[in-house]
C-alpha cells in the first residue's frame, strides 16, 4: 500500500519532545498502514494503536490522539475542512504535530498528536 503524509503543522521542541520527530512520523504511518492491512478503517482502533505506541516511549508525557477518516466518493469534487485547537502550555516541554496521511485514492487521514509533561 502506498502513503503519502504531509506534517501540516507542528510545535515541539526536539530536545524535550518524547519521541524523535522522524520516530514519530514513521510510528504513525506504520499504525495508518497496520489498521488498513487489516481492514479495519476505524478512528477507534488507529487512536487506540497509536496510543499504544506511544505510551511505550515516556512515562513523563500525557498523550492525546484525535483521528478524522475523511472518505471520498467520486461523485464528491470540493471538501472544505476546518480544524483549530488551542492551548496554555509549556512550550519547552509541552507539543502537537498534525499529519495527513492518504493510504489510498479514496481516504485519507488527519491525525493530530499532543503531548503534555508531567512533573514528577
Amino acid at each position: 500500500m502506498t502513503m503519502t503524509t504531509k506534517i501540516l503543522s507542528a510545535s515541539c521542541n526536539e530536545e524535550s519532545s518524547p519521541i524523535i520527530r522522524s520516530k514519530l512520523d514513521k510510528l504513525v504511518e506504520q499504525e495508518v498502514s497496520l489498521v488498513a492491512t487489516k481492514g479495519s478503517n476505524s478512528t477507534r482502533s488507529l487512536i487506540e494503536s497509536i496510543l499504544q505506541a506511544l505510551k511505550k516511549t515516556s512515562s513523563l508525557h500525557k498523550f492525546i490522539v484525535n483521528v478524522s477518516a475523511i472518505t471520498y466518493s467520486t461523485s464528491e469534487t470540493e471538501l472544505s475542512i476546518k480544524s483549530s485547537i488551542g492551548s496554555v502550555w509549556e512550550s519547552k516541554k509541552d507539543g502537537y504535530i498534525n499529519y495527513k496521511i492518504s493510504d489510498n485514492d479514496t481516504t485519507e487521514y488527519l491525525i493530530s498528536i499532543i503531548w503534555i509533561h508531567i512533573d514528577g
